[in-house]
């Protein structure tokens, strides 16, 4: 919180009132100048801000100044955090404009966030990789010291059985023992780690990671446009193999009346007719998979930024 006098702190939060106002009055005119709009009420909203302890004063110096709304509509929540992300973080707003198609702050934003989750699922990943090295490096050595202790016993049980006296015998037979148990603790702590490790994660298809860069770009309401035409397209694509497994089906009963009839020259031009079909076929189902996979892609995303928004808290 800044350190203003209470009567500095008062004019400097009409001031910023203002400022706020007349960012969204050029939020209202329209695109042109709905960014800057934008920026310049989510400045004065982040210095207004910092001149509250509480987030409950905030929200209600909001509301008394008229700041909740723009050109007669009511300012989303989301809205207004996009406003005040993108007000105070240049660097993460160019880097979000430059991977993602959409045209707003609060898109931007949540292009942010995903950049966000993937940095910190990759670094996560990263650390997990990085443990599971360790402990296999832990589990080879414990290992190599139990193989070093099994020898260390064998001989020492070779030597007990050489012994030319009582006490040389019980001698070796004391390190036996000990190297013995020293090797059983060593497979134990080497099974103990080897059951740490945490299985590899699978590889990822490269069409899928690279369809997921792609949906990551999207806008909410272009993922749902992209789904419509992917459904289309399928829906296509599934009416041609239907049509093409009846040319077949109609193809292999020609086939049998010209088994019938001999026509040896007709058969094999009409079994080159239905291979040919047979791999159109084949080359829409392939085509219709890689559809059906966008599709869920698609689907996936959408439910997934449908939970982060229900679940998303930004307070005022």
């Amino acid at each position: 919180m800044t350190n203003y006098g209470h009567n500095e702190t008062a004019v400097r939060l009409a001031a910023l009132a203002g400022d706020a106002q007349i960012a969204l009055d050029k939020v209202a005119k329209g695109e042109a100048d709905a960014i800057e709009g934008w920026l310049a009420y989510g400045a004065a909203l982040n210095e207004g801000r910092a001149l509250f302890p509480k987030d409950e004063d905030f929200g209600k110096w909001v509301v008394e100044n008229g700041l909740r709304q723009v050109g007669g509509h009511e300012i989303h929540d989301h809205e207004r955090a996009a406003a005040m992300w993108a007000a105070a973080n240049a660097d993460q707003l160019a880097e979000a404009r430059a991977n993602s198609k959409a045209r707003t702050l609060r898109g931007w934003h949540d292009q942010w966030k995903k950049i966000e989750a993937e940095r910190e699922a990759a670094r996560q990943k990263a650390e997990r990789e990085a443990e599971a090295a360790r402990k296999r490096e832990e589990a080879e050595a414990a290992r190599k010291e139990a193989e070093a202790l099994a020898k260390a016993e064998a001989e020492a049980r070779a030597a007990a059985e050489k012994a030319a006296t009582v006490d040389e015998r019980k001698e070796a037979e004391k390190k036996a023992e000990e190297a013995a148990a020293a090797k059983a603790e060593a497979e134990r702590v080497a099974e103990k780690v080897e059951a740490e490790i945490p299985p590899a994660e699978p590889e990822v298809d490269p069409e899928t990671a690279k369809l997921r860069r792609e949906i990551g770009k999207l806008t909410p309401d272009a993922m749902v446009d992209e789904i419509i035409g992917l459904r289309a397209d399928l829906a296509e694509r599934k009416a041609l193999i239907a049509e093409l497994r009846s040319e077949i089906s109609a193809l292999k009963s020609e086939n049998s009346l010209y088994r019938q009839d001999n026509l040896g020259r007709a058969l094999g031009n009409e079994k080159r007719r239905a291979d040919a079909a047979e791999g159109r076929m084949r080359e829409h189902q392939a085509n219709a998979a890689r559809l059906q996979r966008q599709v869920n892609a698609l689907k996936a995303e959408i439910a997934r930024l449908k939970k982060e928004a229900e679940n998303q808290v930004i307070p005022l």
